[in-house]
């Protein structure tokens, strides 16, 4: 089941993913209770559940952390992205989750820290702690 998912709902619609009959529940669905969830779950029938937390389900406008929240393009961004879930409904959810059922995995994925990320680039050129003399920033490590 995708929960909290704020963006490829086309992508979802499409007949391969139809096919296998993939559940959803969008931030709305989740916004005020975890019930939706909690049915899908019961409905399964499962006696484990492994969790796998893309932290691109939080709003962008909460929690910059995103590949999609680059500061370079982030008010560009903040207004073309859906509006999302926010930390304390996902903490909920997953609470509630965990509450319910046996939780034995919980991955945490898609975390792009921009600003450690330029924290560091600025450090490397201070004094005392980098290079004065260095002019460029290191590049990102892209590894996609």
């Amino acid at each position: 089941m995708f929960v909290g998912l704020n963006d490829m709902m086309e992508a979802l619609n499409s007949k391969p993913l139809q096919d296998i009959k993939m559940n959803i529940a969008t931030p709305d669905d989740i916004k005020e209770d975890s019930s939706k969830v909690l049915q899908w779950l019961d409905s399964r029938k499962s006696s484990k559940v492994i969790v796998h937390f893309d932290l691109d389900v939080l709003d962008l406008r909460e929690f910059r952390s995103l590949l999609v929240a680059n500061p370079a393009t982030y008010e560009e961004m903040k207004d073309q992205v859906p509006t999302s879930s926010s930390m304390e409904t996902i903490i909920r959810v997953l609470q509630d989750v965990a509450k319910a059922h046996d939780v034995v995995g919980l991955g945490i994925t898609e975390h792009f820290p921009w600003d450690a990320y330029n924290l560091q680039n600025m450090l490397q050129r201070l004094p005392l702690l980098g290079d004065i003399n260095k002019k460029d920033k290191a590049p990102y490590n892209w590894i996609f």
